[in-house]
């Protein structure tokens, strides 16, 4: 703002001047005559005076509408820049959005289902896929927000905003986009994670089982061969009693799950709506910046 009021006071100056020097030119010539003196240069006349004064200002306003063009051409590259760089930008929100996966839990819990379903009797699942799916959904979540922080001003361009004197609504935008993928994102990872665990603990309680059965099948067989039991009864408790009960957070698991599926009609859209609504500011403050548009 300094710069152009600077600049508009020379511009007005350098306008002015012909027209001063006109005037002075008329006081000049009247005060000549009124006193009898000769003010002209030698061989210069009053016309050669009023001819220079026309060339400069033709030269002045010359000058100024190429200043003139050079600024706009100036603002217009500016702008174009600025559209180009939110444009990339919202390509990348988009992006991030739509990898968003609201199926993983459901995905990996149909996996941890079928294996219970193929699974023998008396053989111990194995649920090493399941695991590394959920691992790598869990990787895939932490990954992309660290590239949506990174690649994006959608996640901090609100803290930009405190010396910022173009008025806007981008401190409300980006902070209620962050706090709904935050919320989004972190409901489908703590249910990966609640998943993770109940598998573990179902996994606990089958290896669990089948040792139970072991001692019991052998203790049988030592009984019919008129053999003392090899554990006794309180050995076989014990393990009993370190079976978890996953009844509580199959429940609990289930819950998040239904919550999560609902997030196609509620969190997604929203965040699809208030990552347009960034752009569209985006677009006007680089307008307003770059034209002073009010």
């Amino acid at each position: 703002m300094f710069k152009n009021k600077k600049f508009n006071l020379y511009l007005l100056i350098i306008i002015l001047l012909p027209f001063l020097i006109m005037l002075l030119l008329h006081i000049g010539i009247a005060l000549g005559q009124y006193f009898n003196i000769n003010i002209n240069v030698h061989n210069i006349s009053a016309s050669d005076w009023f001819m220079f004064a026309g060339s400069y200002l033709g030269g002045v306003i010359t000058l100024f509408g190429v200043i003139i063009t050079i600024k706009e051409e100036r603002k217009l590259h500016k702008h174009q820049i600025m559209e180009n760089d939110i444009s990339k930008e919202q390509e990348k929100i988009s992006k991030f959005i739509s990898q968003i996966n609201i199926h993983s839990p459901s995905m990996c819990y149909s996996e941890f289902k079928s294996i219970l379903r193929k699974n023998k009797l008396n053989d111990l699942p194995d649920f090493t896929l399941v695991y590394n799916h959920i691992l790598e959904e869990l990787k895939s979540i932490n990954q992309l927000k660290s590239e949506l922080f990174i690649s994006t001003n959608i996640y901090n361009n609100y803290t930009k905003c405190n010396n910022c004197k173009i008025s806007c609504n981008l401190p409300n935008i980006c902070k209620e986009f962050y706090t709904t993928y935050e919320d989004t994102n972190n409901k489908i990872y703590d249910t990966l994670c609640k998943m993770q665990n109940y598998i573990y603990d179902v996994e606990l309680n089958a290896t669990l089982d089948n040792i139970i059965l072991n001692y019991e099948t052998e203790n049988s067989i030592n009984m019919q061969q008129g053999k003392l039991p090899t554990y006794t009864e309180n050995q076989i408790n014990d393990l009993k009693n370190q079976k978890k009960k996953t009844e509580n957070e199959e429940n609990k698991l289930n819950e998040s799950l239904e919550e999560i599926s609902k997030m196609a009609l509620n969190e997604l859209p929203k965040l699809m709506k208030l990552s347009k609504d960034y752009i569209y500011e985006c677009k006007r403050i680089a307008s307003q910046d770059c034209f002073n548009n009010k």
